[in-house]
């Protein structure tokens, strides 16, 4: 319930600019945005509540680095914690390019604004997957350690499974079987 209210109350304060002096001066968006989604913006989330749910950080980097196209600005989800802050400048770091920006340092009223104007997430199953499906956001769902029954509920979230693999559910542990070959195809639909 608490998780709810949290998220409500996040699309509730859907009139106001997001103003956060640790973003770039380069990000600058207010919300909504007209329901209009930003051609040039994805979402990767790299958070989990796990460590079996997490995509290699590697592959991130080598999927970014694939997509090519020097458009697109990048925005990293993930909690405010070390983990995934340090999975975050890893990926700034190897990637080089300031296309890229964490948002892990933001709370989730701020992050709100920025998934509700992308076109696009990427990434493990998390709650940011599940909001940027609310939002009508297309979600490419990383599943190699959480059932198919968590993204059936909406047809904005695209599953993607290890090859050879029929099914995946909790105890799977087969996220580091899903490859950036895999991803990048279906990414190639959307941009």
């Amino acid at each position: 319930k608490k998780n709810v209210d949290i998220y409500l109350n996040a699309l509730e304060q859907n009139k106001r600019w997001l103003q956060n002096p640790n973003l770039s001066s380069q990000t600058k968006i207010a919300y909504p945005q007209n329901n209009s989604k930003n051609n040039n913006q994805i979402i990767i989330g790299i958070g989990s509540s796990g460590p079996t749910k997490k995509w290699p950080t590697k592959n991130y980097i080598e999927l970014i680095k694939r997509i090519n196209n020097k458009n697109i600005k990048f925005y990293l989800a993930g909690g405010n914690n070390e983990i995934e802050n340090q999975i975050a400048n890893e990926i700034i770091n190897e990637v080089k390019e300031s296309r890229i920006e964490s948002l892990c340092f933001l709370n989730i009223e701020e992050i709100m604004p920025i998934i509700n104007s992308s076109k696009l997430y990427i990434g493990n199953d998390t709650g940011f997957m599940h909001l940027s499906a609310g939002l009508n956001i297309s979600a490419i769902g990383l599943f190699g350690d959480t059932p198919l029954s968590y993204a059936k509920y909406t047809k904005n979230i695209l599953p993607i499974i290890p090859e050879n693999f029929k099914t995946v559910g909790h105890n799977s542990m087969a996220m580091n079987q899903i490859t950036v070959d895999q991803v990048l195809k279906e990414v190639k639909k959307f941009i």
